[in-house]
């Protein structure tokens, strides 16, 4: 059992749950908030997903999403919050530290990495 991460209320306000670190990551360590190489996302259309759950999907083009494939069993990868001065990014394989990461701190990313249309990101997160 990885016991690297726990989901709870979030640092950022409004922003629901996050992940947090229960132990150091160094700079460019890997962060398995997903298994490593797996796909845990789901194509959808849009008119398929209910409405209260759609800000955990990444829009793509048209009116596809990658969603979930278990909204009541999501992996911790699904619960990373947004930020502008992130501590993880998506790379080969999965997320890394981009900084050190300490236990107890918030691991947050950029959503601006997922390259969603404008049209479809979220205000909080819109450049």
């Amino acid at each position: 059992m990885d016991t690297s991460f726990e989901i709870k209320a979030s640092t950022i306000p409004s922003a629901g749950n996050g992940v947090f670190a229960l132990k150091d990551f160094n700079k460019g360590s890997f962060l398995e908030v997903k298994p490593r190489g797996s796909t845990v996302g789901v194509e959808m259309l849009e008119k398929d997903i209910p409405a209260h759950l759609l800000h955990y999907c990444i829009a793509l083009a048209d009116d596809k999403w990658i969603c979930p494939r278990d909204f009541n069993n999501m992996e911790p990868v699904w619960y990373l919050n947004h930020s502008e001065d992130p501590n993880a990014e998506l790379g080969d394989g999965g997320y890394y530290s981009i900084s050190d990461i300490r236990a107890g701190e918030e691991i947050l990313i950029d959503y601006n990495q997922f390259n969603e249309p404008e049209e479809k990101k979220e205000s909080f997160y819109r450049k």
